[in-house]
């Protein structure tokens, strides 16, 4: 198939470069501007119309809320990149299911027609402060907090799943129960860059002084 002259067809000839996309397009791809010295925008007609329009956005599948794609987990196989469920509403999900799993492994361990565990066959959890070793000071990727019964193991096998060694910072021994309310107190600097639900960008101090106000006299 022969190329024509755009200008045969009454458009104009040539190739400009837009300064959104950087891509190269004909020009006649480009809106027409009375004030420009060229008489035509210096954004192609696709791009000019996503700026007109605003940042892209999608109905969360769960509120049912319009919001920008910067309010969405990024997805590898979604079908436009990201999670059908907003941040917010993922973050929701994922502490339900959490309470949930926690609550049945709890239940499952107490014999039926007895309503807990003796005390002496109850294990108390342990609440730890922990920092990747390239961030000892967790401002980069967040302080973990979280809880455990063997708080070491934790570590180590929290160290053989990353490409960094994790360092712990403090424990609380027996105050495994707080992490919940930790968390909530702390929710303003959670670290929201990935779905892991126990980091915060918060200072070390002032995690020591949330979980130390919550604890017994």
């Amino acid at each position: 198939m022969s190329v024509e002259s755009f200008s045969s067809w009454g458009l104009p000839d040539g190739e400009e470069e837009c300064i959104q996309c950087c891509k190269v397009v004909p020009l006649y791809t480009y809106w027409g501007h009375p004030r420009y010295y060229e008489k035509r925008h210096n954004m192609c007609k696709e791009c000019y119309d996503v700026v007109l329009q605003g940042p892209a956005k999608k109905a969360c599948n769960t509120c049912k809320v319009m919001l920008p794609l910067c309010e969405y987990y990024t997805h590898a196989t979604g079908r436009d990149g990201y999670t059908n469920k907003c941040k917010e509403c993922a973050r929701r999900s994922d502490r339900e299911v959490y309470n949930k799993r926690r609550s049945e492994s709890i239940s499952d361990d107490i014999p039926e027609g007895q309503e807990e565990l003796p005390a002496k066959r109850q294990c108390p959890s342990h609440l730890y402060i922990m920092c990747l070793s390239i961030d000892p000071g967790g401002l980069v990727y967040g302080l973990k907090i979280g809880r455990s019964n063997k708080i070491d193991e934790r570590a180590r096998d929290l160290t053989a799943a990353l490409p960094f060694d994790m360092v712990v910072l403090a424990t609380f021994p027996g105050a495994g129960h707080l992490e919940e309310a930790v968390h909530e107190q702390l929710d303003a600097g959670r670290n929201t860059d990935s779905n892991a639900r126990e980091w915060f960008r918060v200072p070390l101090p002032e995690a020591l002084i949330v979980i130390a106000a919550m604890l017994p006299v």
